[in-house]
């Protein structure tokens, strides 16, 4: 039989992957395959929508909901977007439905002849699926040895198809996500190839037809996939030697362009159609959350960061990149299109906001395009052997060596040592060689972003970076017990006014690290049920080019067990700011009525726990509202008033809590102010603000500022000074509160010392 090495490494190949999903998935483990999960779900979502729900524009969340919960096909509800008319857009476009079509009405029938439920999700659906993607495995290997055989000898193509699908991530994908676009596509690219390089032998009608179909397909799934056509278009070989020839012949033979143009328009109408008919507009952004930055991509980073660099983690594909130069060289015709196909298919991969994207092992987005690189490296080994022949032997050792590393590093990726998403430069160096998960330092890794608590060992410094009492606001005098006090002012939202004043900050000017937890505090008082009338605060990350929040976090009174209608309550919402893709990128942080009953709100403050020890702030602010998390060193007082948020001060209690402040923290700032929110309701004389500076022996600096009742209402006093130049620094401590020496109490709503 002839070509048989090239063929039995496709089998070997088809059958290994098979075997790896068989071992990690022997059952219908948690109600799935893992082949209709995650973003598969949202590729997938137009099948059961158009004809088993009726629902193409997801009005109804309920059976999508339940498909998610029954056959676990993702934490949240993200392969979806809900636009201004009430419907939801798939977020991907619909030409991975058309291919997962055949498994879909497979399975629909199997289920309807059986007991299984045909909701377009059981288990007939997903191993009629799951059959479909591992024939598309084998047909894209099949493709791949054509093409291969049509340039190179049976025993290099054996060698090629071996190197691209052992030495590549392809290993690592097609047993953990076998129905995913990056695998169709790959069986995609390699009978395309194969479909050029025919069609230029002999240019038939039926070969042009194929191409265009099949490219059609191909970018109705990725839109960027949209670039291949530069390469039939500017292919040369066979018939064709040069340009003029090839377009002579499209000016004589225009039923070839018609032939692959119909399945490109209707393909892309189908898209168009279903944006307008979802959304009333032809052309919509999906991706509400992402974009492409073609002027400035992340290059550096999607090569060669620790993070998920293509190039660091399948170094083999730097002999690929030099393969393409020598494919120009021996093959310009072809070397050309492909060449330039490349390079402008990793500038655009490389442009994508999450350029890291996927729970996946190297590069993933560039996984499709591999049969691409047949040629190079088949080209790099022939010139091996034609012009190399002294370093003939170390580039093979070289090859195989990379080889094993991509098997070894793909089995740490599968048994957890190589993070998906957190690798760092420390952490990569750490585990070389590691074969045990729990000798690997997992400190070392990026900080797990999706935590939503501070932890036990939380860094120390820690700034309030906004805070608003709502002081302005009206205040009712209340008698509690026979004693006096002050229901606070508050701000109000409603139907009306939702969102309390929006708080932004470019991410840079608060921390100066790549992470800090930020902690948002309100106190609120509603006399509706929390699931009555929902409200909480929300986060959003910013970006800083194209204004999209890219991580958006929402934490309500929904949320909480601790909600009381019609009393004062906290709630707090913890976060990490993603992965930054500019340095200017910026948080923002309001509160959020969800419902349409009004809400009081008050004490409103953002806090910022950075790591680092020289955070950039221009000043650093110590603030007490008396209820949230006490900054600073402050003192107990019996004088809090449970729940009301503010602290009284009178002849028994002459003194108010106590901030005690390191001098050694101010790093040099010696211009201070300090603020303080309070009302004197009674005619009032004696005491005031007092600020020291000294240690347990003896005192540096002391200053006394009176306090004189202006109204009835809450009022903000400040008061500014410089510390003298050369105070001692060590163990000295600058300490900040109220004397009352008036038997007319003060009532105190917080303190901030702010230095500059």
């Amino acid at each position: 039989m002839k070509n048989v090495i090239s063929f039995f490494v496709i089998i070997g190949l088809t059958s290994y992957f098979c075997y790896k999903k068989v071992e990690t998935t022997s059952s219908f483990e948690r109600g799935n395959y893992g082949v209709i999960d995650w973003d598969n779900f949202g590729y997938y979502m137009y099948l059961p929508a158009t004809f088993i729900y009726d629902d193409l524009k997801l009005k109804d969340n309920t059976w999508v909901e339940e498909a998610q919960r029954k056959y676990s096909l993702s934490s949240n509800y993200y392969q979806a977007h809900v636009i201004e008319n009430g419907n939801h857009i798939v977020q991907y476009t619909a030409g991975m439905a058309f291919l997962y079509s055949p498994a879909f009405f497979a399975g629909h029938l199997a289920a309807k002849l059986t007991s299984y439920p045909a909701d377009g999700f059981s288990q007939p659906y997903q191993l009629a699926l799951l059959l479909q993607s591992y024939l598309m495995v084998f047909l894209g290997l099949f493709f791949l040895r054509k093409l291969a055989l049509s340039f190179f000898s049976d025993k290099l193509s054996a060698l090629l198809i071996f190197l691209l699908c052992v030495g590549t991530n392809y290993l690592q994908i097609v047993p953990a996500n076998v129905s995913s676009p990056h695998v169709y596509l790959f069986g995609f690219y390699a009978a395309l190839l194969y479909l050029i390089h025919l069609w230029h032998k002999k240019p038939e009608l039926n070969y042009s037809f194929l191409i265009g179909l099949l490219s059609a397909l191909m970018i109705l799934s990725r839109a960027n996939e949209l670039l291949f056509l530069l390469v039939p278009v500017l292919w040369l070989g066979g018939q064709f030697k040069t340009y003029q020839q090839k377009g002579l012949f499209f000016w004589n033979n225009k039923k070839h362009i018609i032939a692959v143009a119909v399945p490109l328009v209707l393909f892309g109408l189908v898209q168009l159609t279903y944006w307008h008919y979802t959304t009333g507009q032809w052309i919509f952004d999906s991706y509400t959350n992402e974009d492409f930055k073609f002027l400035s991509p992340y290059l550096k980073e999607y090569l060669f960061s620790y993070k998920k660099g293509w190039l660091l983690y399948t170094p083999i594909m730097v002999i690929g990149l030099i393969g393409l130069f020598i494919t120009v060289k021996k093959n310009r015709g072809v070397g050309l299109p492909i060449l330039l196909f490349m390079l402008l298919n990793i500038w655009v991969l490389s442009s994508w906001d999450c350029w890291w994207y996927a729970d996946s092992f190297s590069q993933r987005s560039i996984v499709q395009c591999y049969p691409i690189f047949l040629l190079p490296f088949g080209y790099f080994i022939q010139e091996l052997n034609l012009s190399f022949k002294r370093i003939k032997v170390p580039v093979i050792i070289l090859l195989a060596v990379i080889v094993v590393l991509n098997v070894f590093q793909v089995w740490q990726f599968e048994q957890g040592i190589i993070h998906s998403q957190r690798m760092t430069k420390e952490y990569y160096w750490n585990i070389i060689g590691e074969t045990d998960f729990y000798h690997a330092n997992r400190r070392l890794l990026d900080p797990d972003r999706s935590v939503d608590y501070l932890p036990e060992e939380k860094p120390q410094k820690h700034k309030i970076i906004y805070s608003e009492t709502y002081s302005d606001q009206s205040d009712v005098d209340v008698m509690v017990d026979g004693r006096y006090h002050k229901e606070e002012g508050s701000l109000t939202l409603s139907n009306e006014n939702r969102r309390s004043k929006i708080v932004q900050f470019a991410f840079s000017d608060i921390s100066d690290t790549t992470f800090s937890y930020l902690i948002s505090r309100i106190r609120f008082k509603s006399e509706y049920d929390a699931k009555v009338n929902p409200f909480g605060i929300e986060f959003n990350m910013i970006d800083a080019k194209s204004g999209k929040s890219y991580r958006r976090v929402y934490r309500g009174v929904e949320n909480i067990d601790r909600f009381e209608k019609g009393s004062w309550g906290t709630l707090d919402l913890v976060v990490i700011p993603p992965f930054m893709r500019n340095e200017n990128d910026s948080i923002r942080i309001n509160v959020f009525v969800k419902g349409n009953e009004p809400v009081k709100i008050d004490n409103f403050s953002v806090e910022v726990f950075d790591p680092s020890f020289l955070p950039r702030l221009e000043q650093l602010t110590y603030y007490n509202d008396y209820n949230t998390l006490i900054i600073g060193n402050w003192s107990k007082s019996s004088s809090i008033l449970e729940e009301k948020g503010y602290e009284w001060v009178d002849s028994t209690h002459q003194y108010s809590s106590t901030l005690s402040l390191p001098i050694s923290e101010l790093d040099g700032r010696n211009s201070i102010e300090v603020e303080l929110n309070a009302n004197l309701k009674y005619n009032y004389s004696g005491g005031g603000v007092i600020v020291s500076v000294g240690n347990e022996k003896e005192s540096y600096f002391y200053k006394h500022y009176s306090l004189e009742r202006k109204g009835e209402d809450w009022e903000l006093e400040r008061f500014s000074f410089n510390l003298p130049m050369g105070l001692p620094v060590e163990g000295a401590t600058l300490k900040a509160y109220v004397w009352n020496k008036s038997t007319a109490p003060i009532f105190i709503r917080n303190i901030a010392v702010v230095c500059k």
